[in-house]
């Protein structure tokens, strides 16, 4: 599967069906990790709280797949990215 988040000093980019949508850093208000168990499994979850450009909310739910890579891992890097 293909990533869907990018990020750099800029903000972070999601892409998604529609396309890409770029959320610059003043604008992204939270990022954190999510543990939730399921069937018994645990799983992590990256979710990141995001302010449009109209004012509006969002929240982005990403997963293992999702990122090609451990929520848990990107979390940090996300952060060490964030100037």
């Amino acid at each position: 599967a293909r990533p869907r988040l990018r990020a750099d000093a800029d903000g972070i980019t999601v892409g998604g069906l529609l396309g890409k949508r770029h959320h610059p850093w003043p604008l992204v208000q939270g990022v954190r990790v999510l543990r939730v168990r399921r069937l018994g499994r645990e799983s992590s979850l990256l979710e990141l709280n995001t302010i449009t450009a109209e004012g509006d909310e969002q929240l982005y739910v990403f997963g293992r797949l999702d990122l090609a890579a451990d929520p848990e891992d990107v979390a940090p890097q996300l952060t060490s990215v964030r100037p």
